[in-house]
């Protein structure tokens, strides 16, 4: 045997030893099945992974999107829809919550000196 080529028998023999140790991820009866039936279950493989992958990026997308849509309907950013208009609306909106959050901090300082002395 050349090093290079690597028969069914080398390469079940090296799954198997592989699986005994714990290090696999996949089944053995899969991986068994892999073999007996080689570049079939190879092209399956491969339409299954790359289907799963895109359902995975359509997924992160429409989460994202939805993740848009609720921090704007938060006012925490823009919406999409609104991105046209001025972004005095969008500085006015931060300012506020700077404004909050200045108030929040004075309250808590407040109450820590009222605890504390």
């Amino acid at each position: 045997m050349s090093g290079d080529d690597l028969t069914s028998q080398t390469l079940a023999q090296i799954i198997l030893d592989t699986a005994r140790g714990g290090r696999s991820a996949l089944p053995v009866a899969f991986l068994h099945q892999l073999i007996q039936h080689g570049m079939a279950w190879q092209s399956f493989v491969q339409e299954s992974l790359q289907s799963s992958l895109t359902g995975i990026a359509a997924s992160q997308r429409e989460t994202e999107r939805a993740l848009r849509e609720w921090g704007a309907q938060a006012g925490w950013w823009p919406s999409e829809q609104g991105s046209t208009s001025s972004g005095g609306d969008a500085s006015a909106a931060a300012g506020g919550l700077r404004d909050e959050v200045a108030a929040l901090k004075e309250k808590i300082r407040d109450l820590e000196s009222r605890l504390g002395g």
